[in-house]
């Protein structure tokens, strides 16, 4: 597999896992415990993520996502 293969492919990837997390919080049956676990856990693999060594795209990529699943619970919690 070349790189352009394996870039393609981890998007898949990630495009599945979005879609996996979106139908979590879709149906979690307690939202509001979900999102301050994730909110602690995004907090934590962002500090982990910004003290190595790792592309500017990387953490780009890490807190768009992060966010867009903060923005999806809070429009379901209805805040």
């Amino acid at each position: 597999m070349n790189d352009t293969a394996r870039i393609h492919y981890l998007a898949g990837e990630a495009s599945a896992l979005r879609s996996f997390s979106l139908a979590v919080i879709n149906v979690h049956p307690d939202l509001a415990r979900l999102a301050a676990e994730f909110e602690r856990l995004s907090e934590t693999q962002i500090g982990i993520a910004t003290g190595q060594s790792v592309q500017d795209a990387y953490l780009d990529g890490q807190r768009s996502t992060i966010e867009d699943l903060r923005k999806h619970m809070a429009a379901r919690l209805g805040h």
